[in-house]
């Protein structure tokens, strides 16, 4: 199938299934064209342009000024109602702010996260690992995607931010629905998840902990109410289902690349390079990153439109065949963005991954796939519908449970 002709470049449609299904032959035709941006659709008339090379990708991420992130100029142009406003529309957070005003915002955030114990954290995300194993292993069968990735890194980020259980389950549904859900149920889940995180917020106020969420309120730069929900969407969404199309996403591919899982699986690849290698590949949010130019420009010979989205194709550019060599101990993928907004959280995200993949690899290293996966269709993640496996049925050995992820420290009553 070719997609385009000699001297034209159409608008793809990055949200339908026949791109869904076989992304990377779209990605070979667009390098055919010599251009090192694309005119896409990210939903039906919403037009943007997404740069495919990875160096145009690093001076777009790198000039706030002529790229900044804040949306509101655009999104004055689109219907209030619009579907794709579940992702891209603006809410007061480091994610939509640049200069002065983004560092104040992104520094509570990145000082939290930071303060997170690597250790204790390793202990958190095994014991989660096994207790959710424990739960499917006798009976020969699960969804990695359903009964192991989500549970897994969700209870994690819970134990990590110090969320209330009563909370725990609204904010999941909400978020769950904002990336997976499709027109106005997209739409109602955002919109549940930041009444939830506003209860959140309120809550954690009056009742501070040794958690992500407490530091962040603590923190001299005294976030406001607006400010910390926009905070907590933030480490929610880049948080769950990123990460968890990333574990999920690497399992399917241990099982059905016989080079990728025989090298993890034999042990002359370490997790870690394999995970690296998948972020490369066939990374879990494909495209994003979206900028808005703040006048018409002329960028690397293509014009783009004043306010219309330029967004990052992230596996395009990790895949340029200008920059193809060796990718062994290679992290140069730009799976968590890169200049100022790059993603705070690289270290913890990379811990949960590989403690959640080896300890799956582990416990049922004869786990084969029970039928062809099925890719989402969407613009801006790569994601499975499900991901159904069987084993030989395996009885868990009795564990220990974990200590707390952060070290006791000293607490500061509001």
């Amino acid at each position: 199938m070719t997609i385009f002709t000699a001297g034209v470049v159409p608008r793809i449609r990055l949200y339908t299934d026949e791109f869904a299904a076989d992304p990377h032959h779209y990605y070979r035709e667009m390098y055919r064209t010599g251009e090192p941006l694309v005119p896409v659709e990210l939903a039906p008339g919403i037009n943007a342009t997404m740069a495919i090379r990875h160096s145009v990708a690093l001076k777009i991420l790198h000039d706030p000024d002529h790229f900044p992130a804040d949306p509101r100029r655009w999104q004055q142009t689109i219907p209030p109602s619009e579907p794709i406003l579940a992702m891209l529309g603006y809410y007061p957070s480091t994610r939509f702010c640049d200069g002065p005003e983004h560092q104040r915002v992104r520094q509570p955030v990145k000082l939290a996260i930071d303060a997170v114990d690597p250790n204790r954290l390793h202990d958190e995300v095994e014991h989660a690992a096994l207790s959710l194993i424990e739960s499917f292993s006798e009976s020969g069968t699960a969804d990695i995607l359903y009964d192991y990735s989500f549970p897994l890194v969700f209870t994690v980020l819970n134990r990590l931010m110090g969320c209330p259980d009563d909370l725990a389950g609204e904010i999941a549904d909400g978020m769950t629905l904002r990336f997976n859900a499709q027109g106005d149920e997209s739409v109602r889940g955002a919109n549940r998840a930041k009444t939830a995180f506003g209860d959140f917020a309120a809550a954690k106020r009056h009742h501070l902990g040794s958690d992500i969420a407490s530091a962040m309120i603590l923190h001299p730069h005294n976030l406001n109410d607006a400010e910390l929900v926009g905070a907590f969407m933030s480490c929610y969404g880049a948080g769950i289902q990123p990460l968890v199309n990333l574990i999920t996403n690497t399992i399917c591919r241990t099982m059905l690349d016989d080079r990728f899982g025989g090298d993890l699986l034999g042990g002359s690849m370490l997790v870690r390079d394999g995970l690296d290698e998948e972020l490369f590949w066939d990374p879990s949010m494909r495209a994003f990153c979206v900028r808005y130019p703040t006048t018409p420009t002329l960028f690397e010979g293509v014009w783009l439109p004043v306010d219309e989205p330029v967004l990052i194709g992230i596996t395009a550019c990790n895949n340029d065949p200008q920059i193809q060599g060796d990718r062994w101990g290679n992290r140069s993928h730009l799976s968590w963005g890169a200049g100022p907004h790059m993603c705070p959280a690289t270290s913890i995200a990379y811990l949960i991954a590989q403690g959640a993949v080896e300890q799956l690899l582990d416990a049922l290293p004869e786990m084969e796939s029970a039928g062809e996966p099925t890719w989402r269709s969407g613009s801006f993640q790569r994601a499975l519908e499900g991901l159904r496996v069987t084993f030989p049925p395996y009885t868990m050995p009795p564990r220990t449970p974990p200590t707390h992820i952060f070290p006791p420290a000293a607490r500061r009553s509001p």
